[in-house]
C-alpha cells in the first residue's frame, strides 16, 4: 500500500478506528488499541486504501486497483462482523479518495468523475469534466481541485455533473 490513513467511525453507537491494508480490514478500540475485528477482504495491492464511512455502519473499501466493496459492520452483543453489501469496479486507478454524500458516492474511475448509488453500487453518471483531481463535499457541493490546477464547484447530485463555478488557481501541476 502506498497511501493509507485510518478513520474514526461509529459502529453500534461506539467509536472505533477503521484501518485497511493489502489483505485485511481492522477495527480497533481507539482508547486501548485492542483489535475488535480482523477481516480478510480478499483484495490485492490498491494504491490508496482509506475506508470511506457511509451511513448505517457501512464502509466503502477500495481493495484493489479495480475493485471496490461496500461492507456492513454488524454489531451483535460484544462481537463485530462484516457482511459484503456489494462489489463493483466503480472507483479504480486513482489516488483520489471517494466521498459520500446523501446516499451517493463520488470519486474517480480512472480519470472520469463518477457518481455511484451507495445502496447498490450502480453508476448514476460519469463525466470527463472536471479533470482528474481530488474532491470533497462542502455545503452540498462537490469541490474538485484538479491536477492541472483548477478548482471546480458543482452540485453533489445524482442528476449529473453541473458546473457552478471554476477558477484556474495554479499554473503548475498540482498534487
Amino acid at each position: 500500500i502506498n497511501y493509507q490513513s485510518p478513520v474514526v467511525i461509529k459502529v453500534g453507537g461506539k467509536e472505533v478506528v477503521a484501518a485497511i491494508g493489502n489483505t485485511k480490514l481492522l477495527l480497533l478500540d481507539p482508547a486501548s488499541g485492542k483489535i475488535l475485528l480482523e477481516h480478510p477482504h480478499g483484495g490485492d495491492s490498491a494504491e490508496i486504501v482509506v475506508p470511506v464511512p457511509v451511513e448505517n455502519d457501512r464502509l466503502l473499501l477500495r481493495v484493489g486497483r479495480d475493485k471496490t466493496d461496500l461492507v456492513q459492520i454488524v454489531s451483535a452483543v460484544d462481537k463485530l462482523s462484516v457482511e459484503k453489501v456489494w462489489s463493483e469496479g466503480v472507483f479504480k486507478n486513482s489516488y483520489a479518495i471517494p466521498v459520500y454524500y446523501n446516499g451517493y458516492l463520488f470519486g474517480y474511475n480512472s480519470r472520469i468523475l463518477t457518481c455511484v448509488d451507495a445502496s447498490n453500487g450502480q453508476t448514476k453518471w460519469r463525466s470527463r469534466t472536471p479533470d482528474d483531481g481530488w474532491l470533497l463535499v462542502v455545503d452540498g457541493n462537490l469541490v474538485v481541485q484538479t491536477k492541472t490546477g483548477s478548482v471546480y464547484v458543482g452540485a453533489a447530485s445524482p442528476d449529473g455533473w453541473k458546473e457552478l463555478s471554476k477558477i484556474d488557481l495554479f499554473k503548475n501541476l498540482s498534487w
